[in-house]
């Protein structure tokens, strides 16, 4: 199951959802192969326009977390080793660059809860 939110902040609605959905991929609670929903269903149920929800299919199909299939719709692509590989040596990298600045185990899941609530 897909749940989407969108926040009233600074940050674009498209990157808001581009992220939860990157998210939800990578964590496997969007299963290789399952649909998402449409563009038109997700801007119903968040009551915004379509235009944010589109642009954030289409970054998401640009970097490889989706696909579509002409009058089918879209789907999550499988996440290869080589996606997984890359999306840790991303955390790995964030988290020793806040080790070296002298942030605390306690202060670097804290910054991750945060970015994780966007």
């Amino acid at each position: 199951m897909i749940t989407l939110i969108v926040e009233k902040n600074q940050t674009p609605v498209y990157q808001q959802l581009y992220k939860q959905l990157q998210r939800q991929i990578l964590c496997g609670r969007v299963r290789a192969n399952e649909p998402l929903p449409s563009i038109r269903v997700v801007a119903k149920e968040l009551n915004i326009s379509v235009i944010p929800v589109k642009m954030a299919y289409e970054m998401l199909q640009n970097d490889g977390y989706m696909y579509t299939i002409a009058g089918k719709g879209c789907f999550a692509c499988e996440m290869d080793t080589k996606s997984t590989r890359l999306a840790n040596n991303k955390l790995s990298d964030a988290v020793n660059y806040c080790k070296n600045i002298g942030l605390t185990a306690k202060d670097i899941f804290a910054l991750m809860n945060n970015q994780l609530q966007m």
